[in-house]
């Protein structure tokens, strides 16, 4: 039961402290032990904006003239180049028993610092994330949000049909229609400057995701399902499946967006 505890305290991280959210950290090591579990470093590199950036800097500096074409070409160059490290936010990565660090990474401690009570390993984590266990120790704000709920609900229960969180309905159709306009909140979309109300939904607020269901549509559990997975990845959504849904792809033509996707791309 602790570790059960243990996961529900992890899931509504979202609200606590910096000094609260070490104690789960802290409680990995405890579990897995301090020369087993490593903060997960990430790599910056210069990004092709930024490289062109550099170029024309320099050349402003010492007052040349360099023809485009040069300048794109050094700009490649510097584009990628490793411009610092530092760690992911909640990831840790777990060495097995059988194996030591040094066998897939270096380690340092951040910044240099070696009164840091982690250290972080010094490749990026894609580097090696296929061989090695790693642990997001992020906070999910659903569970939090659901609390606060809860907490308004007991001051004010003749407003809501439930007083359990467990009973809060999983199907209200005003809920989906949420995803669909933004009728159903009494506002229009100039009011809202969107076409859908998903605001509020977690992973279903941002103008990106808000652009897929403006352009999808969903009404059924399944539908949504499909969404968070279309709107995660490189091109997954764009240059891809959103052509089929809207029908610009010539070639296809538009599909509905309910046909089953495993068949379709099979």
């Amino acid at each position: 039961m602790s570790e059960v505890k243990f996961i529900q305290d992890l899931k509504e991280k979202g609200k606590l402290a910096p000094d609260q959210a070490q104690f789960f950290e802290v409680n990995i090591r405890e579990i897995f032990g301090d020369d087993r579990t490593f903060r997960a470093g990430t790599i910056s590199t210069v990004a092709e904006k930024t490289a062109f950036g550099y170029v024309r800097g320099f050349l402003e500096k010492k007052n040349v003239k360099m023809r485009k074409a040069e300048i794109e070409r050094r700009a490649s160059v510097i584009t990628g180049v490793k411009r610092s490290t530092g760690q992911h936010p909640g990831g840790i990565v777990v060495v097995p028993g059988y194996k030591d660090i040094y066998d897939v990474t270096p380690v340092q401690y951040p910044a240099d610092d070696i009164t840091s009570s982690w250290r972080t390993t010094h490749f990026d984590y894609h580097s090696f994330e296929d061989n090695l266990f790693k642990l997001d120790v992020l906070g999910h704000d659903d569970p939090t949000m659901i609390r606060f709920l809860m907490d308004y609900v007991k001051e004010h229960p003749k407003d809501f049909p439930f007083s359990e969180a467990t009973d809060i309905p999983m199907d209200d159709p005003k809920v989906y229609k949420l995803l669909n306009s933004t009728e159903v909140i009494g506002l229009t979309n100039d009011d809202l400057e969107s076409k859908v109300a998903s605001f509020g939904i977690p992973e279903m607020g941002t103008s990106f995701v808000r652009d897929m269901l403006a352009d999808s549509r969903p009404q059924t559990f399944a539908d949504v399902v499909k969404i968070s997975g279309l709107s995660h990845g490189t091109d997954v959504w764009l240059n891809n499946a959103k052509s089929l849904v809207t029908g610009s792809n010539s070639k296809f033509g538009k599909i509905p967006f309910r046909i089953c996707w495993k068949q379709l791309c099979t």
